[in-house]
């Protein structure tokens, strides 16, 4: 028999009993004011998770909660109510039109390939067949006579939401969402701060724990190992 050196990660659930801490400090912060709960400054800042390049697509607060969602590999448009645009992404095409937008529920009809999506809100994102996302990050609507509503439209390719309860304390919330699907071994505690009308967040903390004991070998990857969208974030 040979032996071998390895990482040893016990079987453990809770945020508490955590193999592995990720933490993401923002020096500066990230600021935005708050307009009817979102955070739309924060809207198309980039950031780097794992080393991969991530572009906020929807933020909003209410109380002490605050909810993020990223996307990777992305690109957007500005798209009229009633037109059709060609997009590329990932060397494919998409043909996207809009149907329609409810100037009071501010909901969207998107039609992507010739497949209309379920009506969709700002911040909503689908899983289309190819395994990437649409997702709507504006709905500006009209009310003057001669112009239209107008919708900004992404497409991206990895999707993460997170959300915490209360970014006061330093609790950690089992809130996090990769590419639409409710992690059950992943947990995210955001700190920020409120002044006024304006919040900043200083520190994103990530945490992952095992539902199997495993034993990651020398010379492999970690994410090789853990079962679930988890460890997609991890990368390698």
């Amino acid at each position: 028999n040979k032996v071998e050196d390895y990482l040893s990660i016990t079987r453990n659930t809770g945020a508490n009993n955590a193999f592995f801490e990720y933490e993401l400090e923002f020096e500066s912060g990230l600021e935005s004011d708050i307009k009817n709960g979102d955070l739309e400054d924060l809207l198309g800042e980039q950031i780097y998770v794992f080393n991969q390049l991530y572009v906020i697509t929807s933020a909003t607060t209410s109380g002490s909660i605050v909810e993020l969602q990223l996307v990777s590999g992305g690109t957007s448009d500005l798209i009229e109510k009633g037109q059709t645009k060609q997009l590329t992404f990932n060397e494919k095409i998409y043909t996207i039109k809009i149907e329609s937008v409810d100037s009071i529920t501010k909901k969207v009809k998107l039609e992507v390939n010739g497949q209309t999506l379920p009506d969709m809100n700002k911040g909503d994102i689908r899983l289309l067949s190819d395994n990437s996302f649409v997702g709507i990050t504006k709905i500006l609507t009209s009310t003057s006579a001669g112009s239209t509503d107008i919708v900004e439209v992404f497409l991206g390719a990895h999707a993460i939401k997170i959300k915490d309860e209360n970014y006061n304390d330093a609790t950690f919330n089992e809130n996090v969402e990769i590419n639409t699907i409710k992690q059950v071994n992943a947990y995210v505690s955001i700190a920020a701060s409120l002044s006024g009308t304006i919040l900043k967040i200083s520190k994103i903390k990530y945490r992952v724990t095992s539902v199997e004991g495993q034993k990651v070998a020398k010379g492999t990857f970690l994410s090789e190992y853990l079962g679930g969208q988890a460890s997609a974030l991890l990368g390698n």
